[in-house]
């Protein structure tokens, strides 16, 4: 479908087709992607000193395989019943496994090596992200859908603080914060609630094909699915793009 059918399908009388966008955070607007492993590396080596300096020495190995697991049934959790496994639950869920009494000294040592690693080390910001978010935000209401992994959203607001981009977004969701994660349609539910907007005028954009274009899809948003490379199959989306940069030049027309 061509953007100028789109739009006139889309547009009733006087309302703009478009009133709003929603973002996902991680390979989105800031890369993760192949530099995860060497994050989990770091993550480990850190949550191993910090159990040493308060009397514990659990070898590295340990910690490597239960922060695996742990990572495994957060994202299983996340995907298949749309419900968060918040980075406190996978302190406390890595301290039983590993034979740690879960004292709250023991668990205030471990809290920054486990959550806080991105602000010592951040992840880049995507290409094109702050140009597309200057370009969109005077003409859309622009919102913000993450799920949260190990870092928690206060954790995650001082990265978008640092690089000078949270003054774009009037709503931010963390899954961690509000108990559901995507693809869970309720927090793209109640993101747009927060927005004041409804679905249909409301597009979500993310690289993930089951929990931000399948979960938006079925909340009644439009989508981007964002791929580099993208390779088939393709999910059900309304439009896909390679670059952040692409996306003045396809919403603006159909704002």
């Amino acid at each position: 479908m061509s953007l100028m059918n789109y739009r006139k399908q889309e547009v009733v009388g006087n309302k703009p087709a478009l009133q709003g966008i929603t973002f996902d955070f991680w390979d989105t607007l800031f890369y993760l992607g192949d530099q995860f492993p060497i994050f989990e590396t770091k993550r480990v080596s850190r949550v191993m000193q910090s159990l040493k300096q308060v009397g514990w020495v659990i070898p590295e190995e340990t910690i490597a395989h239960e922060l695996q697991a742990i990572r495994q049934y957060t994202l299983d959790l996340q995907l298949q019943e749309g419900l968060d496994f918040t980075p406190e639950e996978q302190i406390r869920e890595l301290l039983s496994r590993i034979g740690v009494p879960q004292t709250e000294a023991i668990y205030r040592a471990v809290e920054p090596a486990y959550m806080a690693m991105f602000l010592e080390e951040a992840p880049p910001l995507i290409d094109g992200a702050r140009e597309a978010l200057t370009a969109l935000s005077p003409h859309l209401k622009i919102g913000l859908i993450c799920n949260t992994g190990t870092s928690p959203g206060q954790v995650l607001r001082q990265l978008l603080k640092r690089e000078k981009i949270d003054h774009f977004f009037k709503v931010l969701t963390f899954s961690n914060e509000v108990g559901v994660a995507k693809p869970n349609p309720k927090i793209f539910e109640l993101t747009l609630t927060q927005l004041g907007l409804e679905p249909e005028v409301t597009v979500h954009i993310g690289d993930n094909p089951i929990s931000d274009i399948r979960g938006a899809r079925e909340a009644g948003m439009k989508t981007i699915w964002y791929s580099r490379s993208p390779q088939p199959p393709f999910p059900e989306c309304t439009w896909r793009v390679k670059s952040l940069r692409e996306l003045p030049d396809l919403l603006l027309p159909v704002i």
